[in-house]
């Protein structure tokens, strides 16, 4: 290392003689360039004190230069037209200047302060109200041999941002340069290029005069890093993004994005800045807020960087959500996440174009293009042009050819009109090879290679059957929709407007309740003595009203559903996949499906309430499912669940598919609810009583099962659909069937009933009924009374259920014997105590609770949770007497049943009991297990 100590002028043989006046200088540093043409004089004037000075005279002479470096033609040797500056600081960009101009035929030199310009281009006259140097005095030496610049500069400074404070004690670095003959177009005709050797970088000691050069600020490493970061922002992050814009149909297109974008973000944008940190590393040791805050280059950088972090942040957690098992992970169009992640890689895009822009403006400014730099100008309008006419054609053939809008779904005549998709799924299309040995398959075969073999198959239009299992690491919309729709009909998700039924979908109101019923059944014979006709003919109940939902329950739907666009590029990769066509059981006429009991189709959960009490050691949760596309119904769909009929739901838990049975207790298989009685390892009822309403899609199939009774079904010849005599023993969940009796017996819907007594209204919402009418239910209130119409009058209104003769007829007797733990344990109320309060004469409840009445509890609270007679010990011969004897069991009879539904030990009591002390026949006796055991 080189240290030059402080020296006194001396003579030059090829010079004139020294400069008298520059005597007064305590220190001078000449060792700039080999020829000494530059030179720099200076004093410490009031050292320690607050009004410290520096002294200082930049002289630059031409003679010692031309004699290092001939000018072509031998011209004068005159310091005329040239310049020199001086600056306190690391680099052009940021340090402050001293510049001395000799312009030719002038009598003095001109001398100004001058600041950067923040880029690299000629620094820029210093306002008058922020100038710190004072004094200057320029002057020329020898014929003009020497241009002199003589100043005065306070080391202490009260504006650090625009200036800097000197330590003379430490070493301050500087820059130097000049130019002997500025081009003429140079901006004021002499600002400019001062060629790559007339320039420097010099650390002095101003208290000792000790110097040495230092590395001067590499312009290379700033356009090295500016090549690098351009190549990645503007090449390879758009081309990235356009691919996964416009080419998810690639197997593994989100493999390729993630690779890409993760090694060009860390290689890439952290490398090329880290690279630019640690080479230029002085420029940020002097002043930073000088070298990084006032620059809007340096400041989007920083911000870029952070973005950039958080844009991989959300790229992981958005990845994640592509796998994630739990349907909370919402991936739904407008996600946050995924919104958030694909907004701010567009705003980085274009972010970055202003970056590089702001960047190639420092290295190559504007005002000085026509001498150099025009060529990195040229390419960047080119890419930013090519870009956005790429991105534009693009969008516009993506959105306007590929995106294809959804066929509107008709709804006509209380049935789905639906678009023919077929032609568009056909094996064949988008030059796919047809498979010859194509297979054949039934909704049993789907569902066991998915349970069995864990293939993920789907159908469009009931007839093709896909494979989609390469596409659960990559599909958009995440693997756990994938999950919910394998094995079900995608042809709505796939093709049709989310929300085509919301126009024909009408809330349900609220139903007025009344506290008990206003008249008591009356005698059952009335019905024969008015002998009444046929109940008029009336049209089948709309879909609309079968749904039976309110307003909240119709947005479990709507968010359940998940919908988002498919284009066709989804479209032709889903017609890549098919593996096989659907053997159905045939079509109606116009072509729709049929219905099957074996196809799973998917659900909302719309409700999930309690039924018992916090703290029960088996809980008990209504749940209640709505199908996700109600109005699209299968041809000779079933409208209610039968007696006895249960539904098989199906669940991907800790990534194994579980199915279980469960009866619901009304309701039709568009909407209907069932009772979960919670096990403490129970998988399935664990898993229903965690769930909220809209957060997920549940595969559900059937009626399953054989129905108890069936009003399309007489009997027997000359009987009626139902037994006269029904006694059923229940247990545990195995209420649930006894409820579903009492519904269909009691309680159904849009149903005629016949009206045996007359019921004049005493509020204006009430119906007016007289004998012989016929009504027909809407809704129950579940305290006696119902909403209907008058099928005579053709008015709505509210009546009390008493005044009618029940779908099943009036000589019908069911007794129901409920046996559980305490009553926490039931459900149902609402069920039990419509019968009751509806027809007194026709339905008894018993209660057996093993473990008795709550100590405490009052009475009117255990009426409450179980409706009808109380008994605290268990099912005993004589309590089942009692109950035999209040169904009038008759063992001659042939419209009688008995059935128990519960555990197998309540099952192997009960059928001792009856056939020992009761006398019935095996024959007589129906043993049901409870669905929901597990």
């Amino acid at each position: 290392m080189l240290w030059i100590l402080p020296l006194t002028l001396k003579a030059d043989p090829n010079t004139n003689p020294p400069i008298a006046r520059l005597s007064k200088y305590e220190q001078v540093e000449s060792g700039f360039f080999d020829s000494s043409c530059l030179a720099v004089y200076w004093s410490v004037q009031n050292k320690g004190q607050s009004n410290e000075q520096l002294a200082m005279a930049v002289v630059f002479n031409a003679t010692l230069y031309y004699n290092s470096n001939p000018p072509a033609g031998n011209p004068q040797k005159t310091v005329e037209g040239m310049w020199a500056g001086f600056g306190w600081g690391p680099s052009m960009l940021n340090s402050e200047f001293v510049l001395a101009y000799s312009r030719p035929g002038s009598q003095a030199p001109t001398c100004i302060e001058a600041a950067p310009s923040r880029k690299y281009a000629p620094p820029v006259a210093v306002d008058s109200d922020k100038r710190i140097i004072q004094s200057f005095v320029g002057s020329y030496d020898g014929n003009y041999q020497s241009l002199i610049c003589e100043f005065v500069r306070p080391t202490r400074t009260s504006d650090p941002i625009n200036h800097q404070t000197i330590d003379i004690n430490a070493k301050t670095r500087h820059i130097f340069a000049f130019n002997p003959a500025p081009p003429k177009n140079a901006i004021d005709g002499w600002k400019y290029w001062h060629g790559e050797d007339n320039r420097g970088s010099y650390l002095i000691n101003y208290s000792t005069g000790r110097a040495q050069p230092t590395n001067i600020d590499d312009i290379w490493v700033k356009r090295t890093h500016a090549l690098g970061m351009s190549i990645i922002w503007l090449i390879i992050f758009p081309a990235c993004i356009y691919f996964t814009r416009f080419f998810r149909k690639v197997n593994g297109w989100i493999w390729i994005h993630i690779g890409i974008q993760a090694i060009s973000s860390i290689i890439g944008v952290y490398g090329f800045a880290l690279y630019i940190i640690v080479n230029l590393t002085n420029n940020f040791g002097v002043s930073p807020v000088l070298n990084i805050f006032p620059r809007p280059h340096s400041i989007n950088g920083w911000i870029m960087l952070i973005l950039v972090f958080l844009q991989a942040v959300l790229g992981l957690f958005n990845r994640l959500t592509f796998s994630q098992e739990s349907w909370n992970a919402d991936r739904s169009r407008f996600n946050l996440i995924r919104f958030a992640h694909n907004w701010l890689g567009r705003i980085l895009i274009l972010q970055s174009f202003v970056q590089v822009g702001l960047g190639l403006d420092i290295l190559y400014p504007a005002i000085t293009i026509q001498f150099y730099g025009a060529q990195a100008w040229i390419v960047y309008f080119f890419l930013l042009g090519f870009w956005l006419i790429v991105f534009a054609v693009s969008e516009v053939y993506y959105r306007y050819r590929i995106i294809k809008p959804a066929d509107k779904v008709a709804f006509i005549k209380g049935k789905i009109q639906r678009p023919d998709v077929a032609e568009e799924l056909k094996p064949g299309k988008n030059g796919i090879v047809v498979k010859s040995d194509i297979k054949s398959f039934t909704w049993e075969d789907i569902d066991r290679e998915m349970t069995t073999n864990g293939q993920l198959l789907v159908v469009a239009q009931n007839r093709y059957v896909y494979r989609i299992n390469e596409w659960i690491q990559s599909h958009p919309g995440g693997q756990i929709i994938l999950h919910a729709v394998a094995g079900t009909d995608i042809t709505n998700d796939y093709f049709y407007e989310s929300g085509y039924d919301v126009e024909q979908f009408v809330p349900k109101q609220k139903l007025k309740s009344k506290s008990k019923p206003l008249l008591q059944a009356g005698d059952r014979s009335s019905y024969a003595t008015l002998n009444p006709d046929a109940p008029p003919s009336i049209s089948a109940p709309s879909i609309t009203n079968m749904t039976d939902l309110n307003d909240e329950q119709w947005q479990h739907v709507i968010r359940a559903r998940r919908t988002h666009v498919h284009t066709r590029n989804a479209i032709s990769k889903l017609s890549d996949l098919m593996v096989g066509e659907l053997v159905v059981n045939g079509k109606s006429e116009d072509g729709d499906p049929l219905f099957s009991d074996r196809e799973y189709r998917r659900y909302a959960l719309v409700g999930s309430v309690m039924e018992t009490e916090q703290g029960s050691v088996t809980p008990i949760f209504r749940l209640k499912f709505c199908l996700l596309y109600p109005f699209d119904a299968r041809e000779n769909e079933p409208t209610s669940f039968l007696p006895g009929q249960s539904i098989e739901i199906q669940a991907r838990i800790d990534g194994k598919y579980v199915s279980r049975f469960y009866t619901p207790i009304n309701g039709s298989p568009t909407a209907f609810e069932i009772c979960v009685k919670v096990y403490s390892q129970g998988v399935m009822s664990s898993y229903l009583a965690r769930q909220r309403p809209g957060d997920r899609q549940f595969k559900i199939r059937g009626p399953l099962g054989t129905p108890l009774v069936n009003p399309e079904v007489p009997l027997g010849p000359g009987m009626s659909w139902s037994y006269n005599q029904t006694l059923f023993i229940a247990g545990g969940s195995g209420l649930a069937p006894c409820l579903q009796l009492l519904q269909t017996m009691f309680l159904p819907t849009y149903v005629p009933l016949f009206v045996k007594q007359p019921y004049y209204p005493q509020e204006v919402d009430e119906l007016l009924v007289e004998p012989g009418d016929w009504v027909m239910v809407q809704e129950h209130a579940y305290d006696g009374w119902a909403h209907g119409i008058n099928l005579r009058t053709q008015v709505a209104g509210l009546f009390p259920l008493p005044v009618t003769v029940p779908h099943c007829g009036p000589q019908q007797r069911v007794v129901i014997v409920n046996c559980c733990k305490s009553p926490f344990d039931v459900f149902g109320q609402d069920v039990m105590n419509g019968a009751l309060l509806a027809y007194p004469d026709n339905v008894s409840i018993y209660h057996c609770f093993s473990r008795g009445i709550p100590m405490g509890m009052p009475q009117d609270l255990v009426a409450q949770f179980a409706p009808g007679y109380i008994q605290t010990t268990r099912l005993e011969a004589m309590y089942l007497e009692r109950a035999a004897r209040d169904c009038r069991l008759d063992p001659n009879s042939q419209s009688q049943k008995v059935m128990v539904c519960g555990p197998k030990q309540l099952q192997g009591q009960v059928y001792d009991l009856l056939t020992s002390k009761l006398g019935m026949t095996h024959q007589s006796i129906r043993m049901m297990s409870p669905d929901s055991v597990e």
